[in-house]
């Protein structure tokens, strides 16, 4: 699992390169989850890779964001990342 900080005042962005587990496959639709005090923004996807922008967020909480993913070949993964919220110095 990924782990990432930010303020709450900060704006920026998340995600995966699924493409060594892929071995060659592709992806073709991306879904994020993002718990209740944090929002996501805009959200994309590659053949290999998966994005979104997160912010917000209340200092001192954890929060653990899942990803999944579906690929041409029929498969279906899914990856998480816990963003900790700090206060602004």
């Amino acid at each position: 699992m990924n782990f990432y900080t930010k303020t709450p005042a900060e704006v920026l962005d998340y995600g995966f390169d699924w493409s060594a587990w892929l071995d060659g496959d592709t992806i073709v639709s991306s879904e994020w989850t993002v718990p209740s005090g944090l929002t996501a923004g805009e959200s994309n996807f590659s053949l290999t890779e998966t994005v979104v922008w997160i912010s917000g967020g209340r200092p001192s909480v954890e929060y653990m964001v899942a990803n999944r993913i579906w690929t041409v070949g029929g498969k279906t993964k899914e990856r998480f990342l816990t963003i900790q919220v700090k206060e602004a110095l």
